[in-house]
């Protein structure tokens, strides 16, 4: 869940699984408001339902370049003309102004994070697919929903007070440093794979107390978790999240 977007683009502003979805249409096929759960009524009416979702469609799609290149103005034209929709693509309400989506996640009642209260889990279950992954990810911080996250953000918070996270602060500029120094010299790097990536992984293991030597099954698998956050082919489909997903589970609880 985010309430503000971040420095760079993510895959969708904003999408919340209500369990059950019913826009309110005009003939035309235009979603209406008020917004479900929002303690101010509002009217929110916007572009037609299948045009939005167009729109939705062409942000979810990670293989389409040209999208990829510049996904604000996507995100402009879904907020200005289609601030909350019910996309068919997304099988969710797709909600993308930063007003509503404050008013979503400080009424939570009828929303959720938990991929198991969504239409997807629920075909899946219905065809007798496997649901593992779904399952499993409903106990991460970022797909659940009150109580567990209650309880999960109450042990994370813990850990990232101002006074903790002050004192991380010159182990990561000496990671930062030692990354730098190890560039030094090249013709050319990438920022992100040679610099960012390592920094983050690092930091990371450091947090959860990874040995060195067991650090690479991380800097494997990680990247394929970034999937969970994007949209398209059911997550059951990719054999590299779900074999991401597993291996990091099975050794972080073992």
């Amino acid at each position: 869940r985010a309430a503000r977007a971040p420095p760079a683009p993510p895959a969708l502003p904003a999408v919340l699984l209500p369990p059950e979805p019913k826009p309110n249409t005009l003939g035309d096929g235009v979603t209406i408001g008020p917004l479900p759960g929002a303690p101010r009524a509002r009217t929110l009416l916007g572009m037609a339902t299948t045009e939005a979702d167009a729109t939705v469609r062409r942000i979810l799609d990670r293989h389409d370049p040209e999208a990829r290149q510049d996904l604000y103005a996507l995100y402009d034209r879904l907020r200005s003309s289609a601030p909350v929709v019910h996309s068919p693509t997304a099988e969710a309400w797709v909600v993308s102004r930063h007003a509503d989506v404050v008013d979503v996640l400080r009424s939570p009642a009828g929303w959720s994070s938990d991929f198991r209260r969504s239409t997807t889990y629920q075909r899946e279950v219905a065809r007798g697919r496997s649901t593992e992954l779904a399952d499993l990810m409903s106990m991460v911080i970022l797909f659940a929903d009150p109580p567990a996250h209650t309880r999960l953000r109450s042990l994370v918070s813990k850990a990232f007070t101002p006074r903790a996270v002050q004192q991380l602060v010159p182990r990561i500029e000496a990671i930062a440093g030692g990354l730098v120094d190890d560039l030094r010299g090249r013709d050319h790097f990438e920022l992100l794979d040679d610099y960012a990536f390592p920094l983050t992984i690092t930091v990371i293991c450091e947090l959860l107390g990874v040995p060195v030597a067991d650090r690479g099954v991380f800097r494997q698998h990680v990247p394929a978790l970034t999937q969970l956050i994007e949209w398209g082919e059911t997550a059951e489909d990719d054999p590299a999240l779900v074999a991401a997903v597993l291996t990091l589970w099975g050794y972080l609880t073992e």
